[in-house]
């Protein structure tokens, strides 16, 4: 919550009105407004002011009787106190006792009565009023003003005649009231005077440059932000998803996601979770907030490193300054978690209490994707988004799209039936007619890759299979930018390799971590390390198969076995039920599919 701003009004009545101009509104400062919420309202208060041609003193971020007040508007004849808050959350809270503000991890988060806050300063100004004229003055009207709205789902008392409780786009009607025994404008100078105020000659220099710092490091990184996953967050082909056992579009999860509502997608790999994240990220800004987006594989148990890691690589110094550019801006967070199933398993309790900690103290929106459930799922409030693998229209659309053409080969549609994701989906559209119609899912990454890469696909292959392969004996889906240059300097991988391979976005080099761009490549590829190490050996080939590190690819493993003979000695040690199922599915391809069926 940003600490807000306190307005005095002393208003003219509404017969005693008189014309005036612009630079009737005379503006004190006692030192510079640090916060955006500050400068909504002072903002709408001269607007006002100014439109009405109304007469006016405003005495900006001051000292009274030791307590800081952030605005006075004076006017003749009607004074106002006002607290403006800025709060993306729920609030909740009452005339008396705390208030609270609505956190990621479904509890509330204490915070000060913002009521009895606006009630005291109030009083204070009154007392310091009476002071310097050596009379009593008459207690003020006060008015709790949240910028630029009362948050939706709040639980706040509706204020009375001592505090009025209203948003920002209610502040006009505090100006259509009056009463009687407050100052004249020639008493708020001699006032301003005694306080030692700075007179400005405009609204802008009444704003510390702080503020202005605040603004352009913000800006910077939501441009960075935007050409880095913009692009990605437009190839989401709108997809039904599932919410208490109603179907939504994708979209309507993205437009809830952006609006601050925290969401848990679950589902397996490929079926568009991580694209509809950078979708959600993108309607972030569109509404106002600012988004973070981490993925799991490259947390090492400590999140503020994974959150530094991420936003100085789209042009910002540090996390430590972009959260405090979002505090002085009043400009809400929202951190995208993608792959929480890539987490290492010793660090998934850690980065779920590191989830609740973050949202918690910076009161941020949270999106997590995952193929599996949350551990401590109790520290966290999400709302359970249900990501199914696409039906066949969707990968039919997302192969069209990746094609170009409105219509796509029979082969091709013959394949789109085999395969279970929108990645493959895509893959397909993109390769186009060279590709069998029985081919296995394994054949269309491998040939996916050899299209791309071309000229390099032999050595890119075999770099992709090595890496793979490290990844999988460590049990892991990320490592160190360290240790992949070592790795490579013992397996003789050319930089220019490395980096090609980033290009085409097969391998993720970010910050100090390396990974495979998504999951799938990685399977694939571990795939095909397993049959390169066996080396024709049909029973490692079996082994590989019962390893539990090799979950979720036994399929691509089958299905990499380019001969024959090697797979007939490698199905007949097949038991697995869900493997054997893959095979009628053609997935492995055809020659699996047959002995399958017989």
């Amino acid at each position: 919550m940003q600490l807000g701003i306190i307005c005095t009004i002393a208003n003219c009545a509404a017969d005693g009105l008189r014309e005036s101009t612009v630079s009737d509104v005379e503006l004190y400062i006692g030192s510079p407004i640090e916060h955006a919420s500050d400068r909504a309202v002072l903002g709408r208060a001269i607007d006002l002011l100014s439109r009405r041609n109304l007469p006016a003193v405003i005495l900006a971020n001051v000292n009274v009787g030791g307590r800081q007040i952030d605005l006075i508007v004076a006017l003749d004849q009607l004074t106002y106190v006002i607290e403006a808050k800025s709060s993306s959350n729920p609030v909740r809270g009452g005339i008396d006792g705390i208030w609270e503000v609505r956190v990621a991890s479904g509890g509330w988060k204490p915070i000060r009565n913002y009521y009895q806050q606006t009630l005291q300063a109030s009083y204070a100004l009154r007392d310091a009023m009476s002071h310097f004229a050596g009379t009593p003055v008459e207690y003020h009207s006060a008015a709790l003003i949240f910028v630029p709205s009362i948050p939706a789902g709040s639980l706040i008392c509706p204020g009375d005649f001592k505090v009025a409780v209203i948003g920002l786009d209610a502040f006009t009607d505090l100006l259509g009231a009056s009463s009687v025994g407050h100052w004249s404008l020639n008493q708020w100078h001699r006032f301003a005077t005694h306080l030692r105020l700075t007179k400005v000659p405009n609204l802008a220099a009444a704003f510390d440059a702080q503020l202005a710092d605040a603004e352009n490091l913000a800006s910077r990184y939501i441009s960075a932000f935007r050409a880095t996953y913009g692009p990605l967050a437009s190839e989401l082909i709108p997809y039904p998803c599932i919410l208490d056992g109603t179907a939504v579009s994708s979209d309507e999860v993205a437009a809830q996601g952006g609006a601050g509502a925290n969401l848990l997608l679950h589902g397996p790999s490929g079926c568009g979770k991580t694209l509809a994240a950078y979708r959600i990220a993108t309607e972030t800004i569109d509404r106002g907030r600012l988004p973070i987006f981490l993925r799991a594989k490259d947390f090492q148990g400590n999140f503020g490193d994974a959150v530094n890691r991420e936003v100085t690589l789209l042009d910002t110094p540090s996390a430590k300054s972009l959260v405090a550019a979002c505090q002085r801006l009043g400009r809400p967070m929202s951190f995208i978690l993608d792959g929480y199933n890539e987490c290492s398993e010793q660090e998934r309790g850690r980065l779920t209490r590191a989830l609740a900690a973050a949202t918690r103290r910076y009161e941020a929106s949270l999106i997590v994707t995952t193929q599996i459930d949350i551990e401590l799922t109790q520290l966290l409030d999400l709302q359970k988004i249900q990501v199914s693998p696409p039906d066949a229209d969707t990968k039919l659309a997302i192969a069209k799209r990746a094609s170009g053409t409105a219509a796509l080969h029979v082969d091709l549609e013959e394949l789109l039936v085999s395969i279970e994701t929108g990645l493959e989906a895509r893959l397909l559209g993109e390769i186009g007619r060279g590709i069998s119609p029985g081919a296995s899912r394994f054949t269309i990454f491998d040939a996916y890759v050899r299209k791309r890469l071309d000229g390099s696909a032999h050595d890119g292959i075999r770099t992709l299979t090595q890496i793979a392969g490290l990844l999988t004996d460590r049990v892991s889906f990320s490592l160190s930018v360290r240790d992949l240059e070592r790795f490579s300097e013992q397996a003789k991988i050319h930089p220019t390799l490395l980096r090609r391979l980033g290009e085409t976005r097969f391998l993720a080099l970010r910050g100090e971590r390396a990974s495979f761009a998504h999951e799938l490549f990685l399977n694939a590829f571990a795939a095909e390390a397993v049959i390169r190490r066996a080396a024709g050996n049909a029973l490692e080939i079996a082994r590989a198969l019962k390893a539990p590190q090799h979950i979720g690819r036994k399929d691509l493993i089958v299905g990499a076995i380019d001969d024959t003979s090697l797979l007939a000695l490698v199905l007949d040690e097949i038991t697995d039920s869900a493997l054997i199922d893959a095979c009628l599915a053609g997935q492995c391809g055809r020659p699996a599919r047959v002995w399958a069926e017989a």
